[in-house]
């Protein structure tokens, strides 16, 4: 967390201590909805925020699109990210830089890792290299 604390006040994200916090357990109890929240555009992502934090403290009935159930709990509680997207779009940028995978030392993002490993035989993916001799 102190590395991303450093990283979004290098950033000018300036965000309060709770929302980083918050943005961080996102990040690592949820990753998918973490992905989510980076693929999207900025308009997106404060209309998902939104809908989010609603259906969290119980105004919406079901959750939006590709959030899961368990997420509710932490859409529901203080501090709320309605409003804040300037901030948290830089933070989401610093985070998802700091996901790359380092096996290509960082010159790919967790999207295209998944991807990757969809195209690539699961076998492959466990068997040690072997050298062509």
């Amino acid at each position: 967390m102190a590395v991303h604390d450093h990283l979004a006040q290098a950033a000018g994200a300036g965000l309060a201590t709770e929302v980083l916090l918050k943005l961080y357990l996102l990040e690592l109890r949820y990753l998918q909805e973490f992905q989510l929240l980076t693929r999207l555009s900025t308009g997106e992502r404060a209309t998902l925020v939104t809908a989010w934090e609603e259906w969290g403290r119980g105004e919406a009935q079901t959750p939006p699109e590709g959030v899961g159930e368990a997420t509710r709990l932490w859409a529901g509680t203080e501090p709320f990210l309605h409003g804040r997207g300037p901030e948290i779009e830089r933070y989401l940028s610093i985070a998802a830089t700091l996901h790359s995978d380092v096996r290509f030392g960082g010159a790919i993002n967790a999207n295209q890792l998944a991807l990757i490993e969809k195209l690539t035989p699961a076998a492959s993916l466990r068997e040690p290299r072997q050298s062509l001799q």
